[in-house]
């Protein structure tokens, strides 16, 4: 399932040398295990502090390295392989939460 992950990300268009797209790889696993919806969980409290224990770094090190590498994310990579509305994708800024969201979902269904 890591290397599927990856593949989505890679597709997406995250740079895979990036270390928060290393991050991202980590929390999205995580998640997949779980059967809690995704917008039920709290990042920063429940998988940043985790990473952070993991790493040996700081939580806002891993925030900031994931958002970076979000940023760096085109909209129209992530909405071809999604089911969701283009134009609604296209209004908002991604953040991470959204772009985990997408993935942990194609991954349960």
């Amino acid at each position: 399932m890591k290397q599927e992950i990856k593949d989505e990300l890679l597709k997406i268009g995250y740079n895979p040398s990036h270390v928060g797209t290393k991050y991202l790889e980590e929390i999205i696993y995580m998640l997949c295990s779980t059967e809690e919806p995704v917008f039920d969980f709290n990042l920063e409290k429940d998988f940043y502090s985790e990473l952070s224990k993991i790493y040996g770094i700081n939580s806002r090190t891993i925030k900031s390295d994931i958002t970076k590498a979000t940023n760096c994310v085109n909209h129209k990579n992530l909405t071809s392989r999604t089911d969701y509305c283009v134009s609604i994708l296209n209004d908002i800024k991604l953040t991470p939460k959204i772009v985990i969201s997408i993935i942990v979902d194609r991954f349960k269904k």
